[in-house]
């Protein structure tokens, strides 16, 4: 996985955009990789579109969890839920 991940940032030229990449070297849960990463980068915002991540991070720290749904979970009531990235940045970066 790492391997296709930098040969996406490459094609896309996109990896100065990045701050940081964080690889899950140690295979922890990803849901406890995620909050431990956010905690350490004091994040005030994380956008994922993992549901059952979304739940497990939203009430566990100050950090605002933008929630980018899927098809299948569109109905489920979340505050800071988006269809796209581009509508999540809008409103939580403003």
């Amino acid at each position: 996985m790492e391997k296709n991940l930098n040969d996406w940032l490459d094609k896309y030229q996109v990896r100065k955009i990045f701050k940081s990449v964080n690889i899950n070297r140690a295979k922890e849960q990803p849901h406890m990789f995620k909050e431990k990463v956010i905690k350490k980068l004091g994040l005030d915002i994380y956008i994922e579109d993992n549901l059952d991540v979304v739940e497990y991070l939203g009430g566990k720290m100050k950090t605002k969890v933008g929630w980018i749904y899927n098809i299948f979970d569109k109905n489920h009531e979340y505050k800071y839920k988006y269809a796209n990235l581009e509508e999540a940045l809008k409103e939580l970066v403003t």
